[in-house]
């Protein structure tokens, strides 16, 4: 009895004396390394008549660098639009706190941005240059809106939500692939919609849109049906639809970007989400949307 013991109690001793060991075992780090590298934001808008480019770095946090908000200074920035060669202009006074680009290109009033292919140099001597291009087609006609006051009920984190109908069609004679992004505004507001399409995607995350791609349309035409929140206490004055016609670019960026929101719920061991980027040597996004505004009545 007393050696069964003896032997029980050492059997307890190196069984925590080895969990102490692996819990305190030295685990060695390798060093990944880092590549500073150039920054970019640009979004060609029909809405804007002049192309704002914003050039940062990278940060290493790991190095204990500021997570402040920089721009680079002093790089050259080239625009090709079809081939054609331009030069942004530098804003060397903007502010990053209140600015979301230092650089700037004017592309003249009724600038028409579909079917042209757009092209983006940034070369700096401290950074390896990047380059980019973009693209967006001819924009759809939308035909048949309706639009049905209280279509549904459905439920928002248990909670009962009345929601509007608003269908349309989207006739693609532009060769594809194409790709869109569908919003609704309502009295100078954008309201949160979604669809039950399954060709569609729900970007209910980031901002409340939808996006759809011409993958799926027969024969270039698409039936579509969004729903929007009805707000029974407020009597809509002006509502409207808002169709995008956006760059691969503009529309993989806001997948990976609800990803990215997404992952950032469940904690500091969640698996990693890449931004998506199209900078060759680089970071960021470049990419183009032309937008049109549809009464809803």
């Amino acid at each position: 009895m007393i050696l069964r013991n003896i032997i029980i109690a050492f059997s307890i001793l190196f069984v925590f004396t080895s969990c102490e060991d692996y819990l305190t075992e030295t685990i060695e780090f390798e060093e990944l390394g880092f590549e500073p590298q150039i920054v970019i934001n640009a979004k060609v808008r029909d809405t804007l008549d002049f192309l704002q480019i914003s050039v940062s770095p990278n940060i290493n946090l790991a190095d204990g660098a500021s997570s402040d908000f920089t721009f680079i200074n002093g790089a050259t920035v080239k625009v090709f639009i079809d081939g054609e060669e331009f030069e942004a202009i530098e804003d060397i006074d903007a502010d990053p706190n209140v600015e979301s680009y230092n650089y700037r290109l004017e592309l003249g009033e009724n600038f028409d941005l579909s079917d042209k292919v757009y092209e983006l140099e940034v070369s700096h001597p401290d950074y390896t240059t990047v380059r980019s291009n973009t693209f967006v087609g001819q924009f759809p006609m939308i035909n048949d809106i309706s639009f049905e006051e209280e279509a549904r009920t459905t439920t928002f984190f248990g909670y009962p939500l009345v929601q509007d109908a608003t269908t349309f069609t989207i006739v693609d004679e532009d060769e594809g692939p194409n790709f869109y992004k569908i919003d609704m505004n309502t009295d100078g507001f954008f309201s949160f919609v979604e669809t039950d399409d399954a060709d569609a995607i729900n970007l209910g995350g980031f901002e409340g849109t939808v996006l759809l791609s011409d993958e799926n349309f027969v024969n270039g035409v698409k039936q579509i049906t969004v729903f929007s929140e009805n707000n029974p206490w407020q009597e809509a004055i002006d509502r409207s639809l808002i169709v995008s016609n956006i760059s691969e670019s503009e529309y993989l960026f806001l997948q990976s970007f609800e990803l990215y929101q997404q992952s950032t719920d469940f904690g500091f061991f969640s698996e990693p989400v890449t931004l998506y980027t199209n900078i060759e040597n680089g970071l960021g996004v470049f990419s183009a949307i032309q937008s049109e505004s549809f009464p809803v009545e």
